[in-house]
């Protein structure tokens, strides 16, 4: 039996300390190949038991370091890490804690990494990125038994991630660019200037400088369609790349498989500096793509702001699909820095230069988006971030108890790039950086500055005849005179009567789903969500029904499409009147048509509304209150309740709790359905002959009707026919429901049995006599149809261990 070594047996001790000193959290072992050791959940205090505490959905990461090398009169601890692990635990989502258990004093000292990297690390060396490992100091007063400093540095570390996420601060994170690389970027500019002067090719390099597109696609195309790939095809698909808009949706994505091609293709030439520039430009337009979702999920948050709009489960799918995103760009963010780095360690700073202006390009749109999200304050007011630990900085708390920062504060690779406008030499590339970190000043909030940096763009421009860029920063420019606040709502009328049949179509067509009211989609060949969506936007604004009769009344009820896309009225509307009348379907314009003509004309209580009259709060809270309240749902469903003339089923939706016998009762739901035999006919309304089922399954829905009713006379046939083998019928008198169901299928597990006897001896006759009871043309009997129907009966009569009611 192999023997283990003392390391093993000290971590071991390490793991049992560290699980008994966070015992008042649930410490589990990280399943993964790399990285951390355990994971950790944070707890509350439970209010209702003191001995109980519960676990909150927080959590942190623990990489735990077990030595017994330290003298005891030390002060610190400290451990040594791989630039590679470190760079992992700055890419994870929540904060990772670096744990040392010394065994010596069997204690354990901590200190949350992503803290020590952000506070320490990049002020005392910027471009720890090109290390190979880093040694991480941690002072013996930070014990990890003080369990309030240390979830209060888990909360305030969570707290920095989301927000360095919401700024994209995790961009370029450890890669430094210092004055000495600048003074090497002429040499680079001179040997690189015909690869990468702006990656546009010379054959169309003139016709994109004119705003010609076509023709520059011509002639990019023509390369790109050669029988052969080599270096010129790269650089044209390069091209392709500059020609798209990835603030476009749209173009994001073709701009990401133009960046993958060029990547394959690269890699395959051995062409290092371009792998890395086709990786950088996949990875933006990646993150170009996550922004689009989040304007979209802003713009939806926006119109469920609204209360006609307003759905409640939309915003538990709104933080998930948000949980999943971030992780998404947290990883894409990480990759990005890495391609950034190795563009450094390599000494290309050239391309590292021409990587740049698309980089703070997103880094422009995640500031609107951050300002748009109503998470950035009025500009020049001084933020705290909030510490997670309740008290003010400076209440005896560490340096790192706390940041103050203001949201004007310019990221670090809009810095650089303002330093590298100044060293560059070609003026298409100055002028591209000079571009874009105007806009981003300009989408600071800082007009004075973008219009600067923009007219210097606008100069080099005219110098290098590029008129289309120079036309472009022409409206730019003229746009922050009129409008200095491009946030500033103002400029925009205001129309206080919202459409909101516009904003349904705005919410559908953020996913993908276009409606045209002037062109009804067909109901059998279009696609559902299209039809759906139709309906939805035809019956948005419920104010003209509202109008017709200040006694109907009515309400939505989405579907759970309707719900992930916040729209009320994607799915059932209900329409009633309080002295008769009643519709349920999923067209309210349609339904409503249908209503004035059944109930209205010559109605007797028919009070329009007056011509001042304006849809109010208390209509639009009507509007929502019926599809959340069972009571208030049954009492709107009268008992008349059949049919519509579309023959469309409906049923009554009021059970009859009296059924049953012995203190047993169950709901009975009446579903009223046109007459598909004559025998079934109990009635005729409107000409059309129609009969009644009964059912014990609870909120049958209209459109389920059809389905049991289905089934129900299915279940009769078989039944039918299992009645004409009159020795199998079972004789009972009871009229006790459960009674009658068990000797039912107690019946039909005797039949089964005794088919399944019956066959098997057959088949027992039949392996010793080949021609016994079949033809020379039939196959051998095989006993499995009659076996799978005795097991069938079997296990439902062994579901009755849970009671005798019958199914539905």
């Amino acid at each position: 039996m192999p023997s283990r070594s003392s390391d093993q047996e000290l971590d071991e001790i390490g793991e049992a300390q560290l699980v008994t000193q966070l015992r008042p959290y649930p410490v589990e072992a990280y399943e993964k190949d790399y990285g951390p050791d355990f994971i950790v959940n944070l707890t509350d205090d439970d209010t209702d038991d003191s001995t109980h505490q519960n676990i909150r959905s927080d959590h942190f990461l623990i990489q735990l370091k077990s030595t017994g090398k330290f003298d005891s009169d030390t002060e610190t601890v400290h451990a040594k890490l791989t630039i590679e692990h470190l760079k992992q635990y700055m890419g994870q989502p929540i904060p990772v804690v670096l744990a040392i258990y010394d065994d010596t004093t069997r204690e354990i000292y901590w200190r949350v990494i992503q803290e020590y990297v952000w506070d320490t690390l990049t002020d005392e060396n910027p471009d720890w990125r090109s290390q190979t490992t880093h040694r991480i100091t941690i002072p013996r007063s930070r014990l990890i038994t003080d369990h309030e400093r240390l979830e209060a540095a888990i909360n305030r570390t969570q707290s920095r991630i989301d927000r360095r996420r919401q700024r994209a601060l995790n961009i370029g994170e450890g890669v430094a660019f210092t004055p000495e690389d600048f003074s090497e970027l002429e040499e680079h500019a001179e040997q690189e200037r015909l690869s990468y002067r702006g990656h546009k090719l010379l054959i169309a390099q003139q016709y994109l400088k004119r705003g010609d597109e076509n023709e520059a696609t011509e002639s990019i195309e023509e390369i790109l369609n050669a029988d052969y790939d080599d270096e010129a095809t790269v650089k044209a698909l390069f091209a392709q790349i500059y020609m798209r808009n990835p603030a476009d949706g749209e173009e994001a994505v073709e701009m990401a498989e133009f960046a993958h091609k060029a990547r394959e293709l690269a890699a395959n030439l051995e062409m290092d500096v371009d792998q890395h520039l086709a990786t950088i430009f996949q990875q933006v337009a990646a993150l170009f793509v996550f922004a689009e979702k989040r304007t979209e999920m802003i713009a939806t948050d926006r119109i469920q702001s609204l209360d006609e709009f307003e759905v409640p489960e939309y915003g538990y799918l709104r933080d998930e699909l948000s949980a999943d995103l971030f992780h998404d760009e947290l990883a894409t963010m990480n990759a990005l820095t890495e391609e950034l780095a190795a563009l450094l360690d390599n000494e290309e700073y050239y391309a590292y230069a021409v990587a740049l202006p698309e980089i703070i390009n997103y880094l422009t749109k995640r500031r609107q988006l951050q300002v748009l999200s109503k998470n950035d304050p009025e500009p020049g007011d001084s933020v705290t971030v909030d510490t997670g630990s309740g008290s003010p900085k400076g209440a005896g708390s560490d340096d790192t108890e706390g940041e103050e920062t203001t949201l004007n504060e310019t990221h670090p690779l809009v810095k650089q790039a303002e330093q590298l406008a100044d060293f560059v030499t070609e003026p298409e590339l100055e002028a591209n950086l000079r571009k874009s970190v105007g806009l981003y000043h300009y989408c600071s909030r800082d007009p004075e500055i973008a219009t600067e940096f923009l007219s210097d763009a606008r100069e080099l421009a005219i110098e290098s005849g590029e008129t289309a860029l120079e036309d472009a920063l022409d409206d730019q420019i003229e746009r922050i005179e009129d409008v200095p606040n491009p946030y500033d709502t103002s400029q925009y009328d205001e129309d206080d009567d919202r459409d909101r049949q516009e904003m349904a179509k705005k919410i559908l067509e953020i996913q993908g789903i276009e409606v045209d009211l002037e062109d009804p989609p067909d109901p059998y060949e279009a696609d559902p969500m299209t039809v759906m969506g139709y309906h939805a936007v035809r019956d948005a604004d419920p104010e003209p029904l509202y109008r017709h009769c200040e006694h109907l009344h009515l309400a939505y009820s989405p579907s759970e499409a309707g719900k992930l896309l916040g729209m009320g009225s994607f799915g059932s509307k209900y329409l009633w009147c309080q002295h008769g009348g009643f519709k349920y379907g999923t067209s309210l314009t349609d339904m409503f048509d249908q209503f004035k003509s059944e109930y209205c004309d010559g109605c007797n209580h028919h009070c329009p509304r007056p011509d001042d009259w304006e849809f109010s709060k208390d209509l639009e809270d009507e509007v929502e209150v019926v599809r959340y309240d069972p009571t208030l749902k049954s009492r709107v469903v009268p008992h008349s309740l059949h049919l519509d003339g579309n023959r469309t089923r409906y049923i009554d939706t009021e059970s009859d709790e009296t059924v049953g016998e012995d203190g047993y009762s169950h709901d009975v739901n009446f579903m009223y359905v046109p007459a598909d035999r004559d025998d079934w006919v109990v009635a005729e309304a409107q000409d059309i002959q129609y009969t009644v089922f009964t059912t014990n399954r609870d909120d049958v829905a209209a459109v389920d009707a059809p389905g049991f009713v289905d089934r129900y006379s299915k279940r009769w046939d078989i039944e039918i026919e299992y009645k004409m083998i009159q020795p199998m019928v079972p004789s009972i008198a009871s009229r006790d429901y459960r009674m009658r169901y068990f000797s039912f299928i107690f019946s039909c597990l005797l039949y089964n049995l005794w088919r399944l006897v019956d066959h098997s001896l057959k088949v027992l006759v039949t392996e010793a006599y080949d021609d016994y009871g079949r033809s020379s043309f039939d196959e051998r009997l095989d006993p499995l149809l009659p076996m799978a129907d005795l097991l069938a009966s079997s296990l439902i009569l062994f579901m009755l261990s849970d009671g005798l009611d019958p199914p539905d």
